[in-house]
């Protein structure tokens, strides 16, 4: 969200503060650990501990056939759901929510999550960082400790408010200083927008971006999205065409603009064909480049425990991604793929401020827009689902980047309409 907010001040010469979310936590985490008298400063970190050493520190015990470890795996998924809700405790609701078999060790293992979240925000008498401490647990911490966003900050302007937690929420709905949150509930990926009860909405149909030609297809999508039940009629802009361009080979897409994906393995076979055959010009967006990696070192690391007979899980990746028309992506990790070559690539496509095609996942698009974008075919089909998006408002947010020309397969939004879509929440 903030590199298309950088992307759009640059070129206006726009004098307006921007912040990230997690520059605010990280400021508010440390004004509250001094209002709380910790003589710590709870920050994002990444663990350098294992699950193994973590219940060796805290000495969890193992709970019927799960072991210390798993124990505190799964202490770990409880305690992240949990930040995701409005509730201020930890109860026995989100363990089982998150551990439905968990019967009758759901107290014991509500008692080692609260040890967890407790020792998350203490300082720790080891080396290194014993757990990951991520912006959403600092959100949650920052609202169940009292926490205030000082009225120093002016006015706040919220953008992508549709996406944030319910910590955050809170914490902006007592922000004495004045909010305005700016968002699209239908652009919201996962669940339902619950704005605040005491917040005044209004509400925008008029497009700035997309010109006639395409209300029919961003109509559509909003339809099937069904997350915005209050909003008004959708309308494109009157001073420009946006020409909605269909094609049957995602070759006869342009190599320029900005190109969607709506699945991490589909954007990697693409980007090792096209940069394998030297083409060069196109760029990755920077969260989706790091997305990528994530990805790839998983998809080598499964292909190598199969070798090693670890694991024989890659045999149903293989199987996944034929079946996805990735069957070339499988062969060349099979060839030997590795990491320092997958960081050659993408280190090759970084240079977004220059480069006229960019790429990105899907859930990275906010906030951008481009005069040419093309919908890859993965947009449309069950890899959205499987990531937990909801598709069609992954296509919407796609299609809304687009100003005068929309590239998507041609049969795409027959296959859109023709699946089940989830419920709204």
């Amino acid at each position: 969200h903030l590199f298309g907010f950088q992307q759009a001040a640059r070129a206006n010469g726009n004098p307006v503060r921007a912040i990230a979310l997690w520059r605010l936590a990280q400021e508010l985490a440390r004004s509250n650990a001094q209002r709380l008298g910790l003589g710590y400063i709870p920050q994002r970190v990444s663990s350098t501990h294992t699950a193994t050493e973590q219940a060796r520190v805290l000495a969890v015990p193992g709970l019927g056939r799960e072991s210390p470890a798993q124990v505190v795996s799964q202490c770990h998924r409880i305690i992240k759901a949990w930040c995701h809700t409005d509730s201020p405790l930890l109860s026995l609701r989100d363990v089982l929510r998150s551990v439905p078999a968990a019967g009758p060790h759901a107290a014991s293992l509500l008692a080692t999550c609260q040890m967890i979240w407790e020792q998350m925000f203490t300082r720790q008498p080891v080396r290194g960082h014993l757990y990951s401490v991520d912006i959403v647990h600092i959100a949650k911490w920052l609202m169940v400790t009292g926490a205030r966003i000082p009225a120093s900050f002016g006015t706040l302007i919220i953008d992508e408010a549709h996406d944030l937690q319910p910590a955050w929420q809170y914490l902006f709905s007592r922000y004495a200083g004045g909010c305005i949150a700016l968002g699209d509930p239908n652009q919201r990926l996962r669940g339902q927008l619950r704005p605040h009860p005491a917040a005044k909405q209004i509400w925008m149909g008029q497009s700035v971006r997309i010109g006639n030609g395409v209300e029919q297809l961003i109509t559509t999508s909003l339809a099937l999205g069904g997350n915005d039940p209050q909003a008004v009629e959708f309308a494109a802009s009157r001073g420009h065409i946006t020409a909605r361009r269909p094609f049957d080979d995602p070759g006869q897409a342009p190599l320029e603009g900005l190109r969607v994906f709506g699945d991490p393995s589909a954007l990697l076979a693409f980007v090792l064909h096209t940069a394998g055959s030297g083409q060069e010009g196109l760029a990755i967006l920077p969260a989706s480049a790091r997305e990528l990696r994530r990805h790839g070192l998983a998809l080598i690391d499964s292909y190598r425990q199969a070798r090693a007979r670890i694991s024989d899980r890659w045999q149903a990746t293989a199987e996944r991604l034929a079946s996805q028309g990735l069957g070339a992506l499988a062969m060349r990790i099979e060839a030997g793929l590795d990491l320092a070559q997958l960081d050659a690539m993408l280190a090759r496509c970084a240079d977004t401020a220059n480069a006229p095609l960019l790429l990105g996942l899907v859930e990275h698009a906010k906030n951008l827009e481009a005069d040419v974008v093309t919908l890859a075919p993965c947009c449309f089909d069950r890899s959205i689902e499987q990531r937990y998006y909801h598709p069609a408002r992954s296509v919407y947010q796609a299609m809304t980047r687009a100003r005068h020309e929309l590239w998507l397969p041609g049969d795409g939004m027959d296959r859109l309409r023709s699946r089940p879509m989830p419920s709204a929440g």
